[in-house]
């Protein structure tokens, strides 16, 4: 079916069919290579682990103690607010609240304290 051009207010007089016909024809069949078409050579014999980079050694943390301290509050205030949700200790509904919060700002606390002290503007943060 031919598209009358008329219809569309075409007043060029611009081919847009005649033009796809022509950009196909200049296809000369082969497949296209992509990303899946890769092989790997048989031998790998140019790599070798032993010529890796010895890796950069982890920043010790700002305050390992007050870390360490922190999450076992953390902890402890969670195990608080389990308890009362299991109705093991009878607290006012404040304490619950208090140490519910409190868990989450021992949480932030401790991750902030746990933090390297040296910043590196190259390190992307990943840890393995």
């Amino acid at each position: 079916m031919e598209r009358e051009d008329n219809d569309l207010g075409n007043l060029s007089g611009w081919d847009a069919d005649k033009e796809w016909q022509s950009f196909i024809s200049l296809d000369n069949g082969t497949r296209r290579r992509g990303p899946r078409d890769w092989s790997s050579p048989e031998a790998d014999m140019d790599f070798d682990a032993a010529d890796l980079p010895t890796a950069t050694p982890q920043a010790p943390a700002s305050f390992p103690r007050l870390a360490v301290a922190l999450w076992i509050l953390c902890t402890l205030a969670i195990l608080v607010c389990c308890a009362g949700f299991f109705d093991v200790i009878s607290l006012p509904r404040t304490v619950f609240i208090s140490a519910a919060v409190l868990a989450c700002v021992c949480a932030a606390g401790g991750v902030i304290a746990h933090a390297p002290n040296e910043r590196d503007f190259d390190d992307d943060g990943a840890r393995i």
